[in-house]
């Protein structure tokens, strides 16, 4: 039997992509697996999937940012080198990649003595993210953009040798290409794998909209509250749910504050984070899914997941009028699409749904289907065996 170690950092052990679709269809498909990443507390158990966790405590030494990175600098405490000796324990076939800072394992893994395949599968272009940040002026546009240049010619030097590129969208699959075309690569989408079961296809609908994923700015919260301060004159009971962790502990603050000062407090419920087994029944209880992401030139090419798995629920979406998710929305008649900054737009779209019965059914089945016919998992599942079958074959 051939083992594949999964190794990431900065994605939590059971992230959707990396444990619930990649590892557990490689298990199985009868290869070992095994991931070993980060978090609170040591630990390495087997999971009621059948793969090894090996987790490797996180140090945080300060909650400020910059006091934990001086002092982690300090103690020349680098928590990638307990990775590094867990890597050459388990000694597998393949080792996944899919962290930035993970990929800098990657020259010694090559010199292994038994020689193991590296796969590196980029979830985001860290060049890009860094480079299309806020920045205050020119002087700190220079530097970032020096910085993010400095990025992706590392991570493209760094992985030059390796025996497999994947990439979750056909923007990043081209830098990677024009950087090291003699490397193989593929796409594998992150299609969904979560499909409503029979008891969540009779759930009471609890929440008129739900919002799932990061709760940040550029992601369309405070158009969403303003579009729920515009509909609860017409709707004074309307229920609308975020789910996800927000992107820092002042920008909660702010979301709560500005919730409670416009009334709100009876109508927006926010969750923290939601496990991938449970997510599933928030979807059985919502009746439109939101995808409102800023005009930011990342949006303008990253494929969100939670566009197909409110189609598997049957969520009519309402969604931005751009990017990849607007394609997949529109091309499977399945939402509305509008202005993400106007929150005048998403209150109509959202209202119409709600009020007009025969459009919402159409949306929701026409969603199923597409998610069902095409946006899901299992043809993803079956490219990722087959690199599988054939890089561990030479």
């Amino acid at each position: 039997m051939k083992t594949i170690c999964m190794l990431s950092d900065m994605h939590p052990l059971f992230d959707d992509r990396i444990y619930w679709k990649e590892a557990v269809s490689l298990k199985n498909h009868g290869f070992h697996v095994i991931h070993i990443g980060f978090d609170k507390e040591s630990s390495d158990f087997i999971s009621n999937e059948g793969i090894r966790i090996i987790a490797i405590k996180k140090r945080v030494f300060s909650s400020n940012i910059f006091i934990h990175k001086l002092i982690k600098t300090l103690r020349f405490d680098d928590p990638h080198q307990l990775m590094m000796k867990k890597i050459v324990e388990v000694r597998a076939d393949a080792y996944h990649i899919h962290d930035l800072k993970v990929n800098k394992l990657g020259r010694k893994i090559r010199k292994l003595p038994w020689k193991p395949k590296i796969i590196y599968d980029i979830h985001e272009d860290y060049g890009d993210m860094i480079r299309f940040r806020k920045k205050r002026n020119m002087l700190s546009k220079l530097i970032t953009y020096l910085y993010a240049y400095h990025i992706d010619r590392k991570v493209k030097r760094n992985t030059k040798k390796y025996n497999y590129y994947l990439s979750v969208t056909p923007y990043i699959q081209h830098k990677f290409i024009e950087a090291n075309p003699h490397i193989p690569s593929e796409i594998i989408y992150n299609y969904t794998n979560l499909f409503p079961d029979e008891s969540q296809k009779n759930m009471k609908k609890e929440y008129d909209v739900l919002y799932s994923g990061l709760i940040c700015r550029v992601r369309g919260v405070e158009e969403i509250i303003e579009a729920v301060k515009l509909l609860k004159p017409l709707n004074p009971d309307i229920r609308v749910l975020f789910i996800g962790r927000f992107q820092s502990i002042v920008y909660e603050n702010e979301i709560k504050a500005k919730i409670t000062s416009d009334k709100l407090d009876q109508n927006i419920s926010v969750l923290p984070h939601v496990s991938y087994t449970k997510v599933a029944d928030y979807y059985a209880k919502s009746r439109i899914g939101l995808g409102i992401f800023h005009p930011t030139k990342t949006y303008h090419k990253a494929i969100q997941i939670k566009t197909f798995e409110y189609m598997a629920f049957g969520l009519p979406i309402v969604c931005s009028n751009f990017g990849f998710i607007h394609k997949f929305v529109s091309e499977s008649i399945a939402g509305i699409s509008v202005n993400p900054l106007n929150p005048e737009e998403i209150a109509f779209a959202i209202n119409k749904l709600l009020t007009e019965k025969e459009l919402y059914e159409k949306y929701s089945r026409n969603g199923v289907n597409a998610a069902k016919s095409e946006y899901n998992w299992q043809s993803e599942e079956n490219k990722l065996v087959k690199i599988y079958n054939h890089i561990l074959k030479h």
